[in-house]
C-alpha cells in the first residue's frame, strides 16, 4: 500500500510539475486582459488582425481574422506568456518547444507596443519573417 502510494504521488509531481514551473514565470499585471491588434505593414505579408485574452496565471488564447470586422476567424491557438526584463514571452500548445519573443513598451495602460526579436538560428522564408512592430490596444469594456 505504502509503494503504492509513492508511486501515485510520484506520478502527481512529474504531472503537475510543468503546471506549476510555467506560473512560477514573471507576469507584467499590465498586459493582463483583452487585447486586440493588427499587423498589415507590407504588400508581400497577409494582412493578421487578432483579438487576444491573457490571464494572470500565465496562459492566453488568440484568435486570427482575415477582415478588420473579426468576423472571418482564419485561425486562433492557446498558449502561455511570461515577461522578464522587458520582454514579452509566449508559447503556443501546438509550438511545444518554439517560443516567440518581443519587446514591449506598456503606453497609458491602454496600448502596447511590441518589436519581435528573432532567433538568431532563425531563417526566414520571407520579408513577413523578419523582424517586425505591432501595437495592441486594450479592448474596450
Amino acid at each position: 500500500m505504502l509503494r503504492s502510494i509513492s508511486l501515485l504521488s510520484a506520478v502527481l509531481i512529474l504531472c503537475v510539475a510543468p503546471v506549476v514551473a510555467q506560473r512560477a514565470e514573471p507576469i507584467d499585471m499590465r498586459l493582463v486582459g483583452e487585447w486586440e491588434g493588427a499587423r498589415t505593414e507590407g504588400a508581400a505579408c497577409d494582412t493578421y488582425i487578432w483579438r487576444v485574452d491573457r490571464s494572470a496565471d500565465g496562459k492566453y488564447v488568440m484568435a486570427f481574422f482575415g477582415d478588420s470586422e473579426m468576423t472571418d476567424l482564419i485561425n486562433s491557438e492557446a498558449g502561455v506568456w511570461w515577461t522578464r526584463d522587458g520582454v514579452f514571452y509566449e508559447n503556443s500548445a501546438a509550438q511545444k518547444n518554439a517560443r516567440n519573443a518581443y519587446r514591449y513598451t506598456v503606453k497609458a495602460g491602454k496600448e502596447v507596443y511590441f518589436e519581435y526579436i528573432a532567433p538568431e538560428n532563425e531563417k526566414k522564408a520571407s520579408d513577413c519573417e523578419a523582424e517586425y512592430s505591432f501595437t495592441e490596444s486594450r479592448k474596450a469594456e
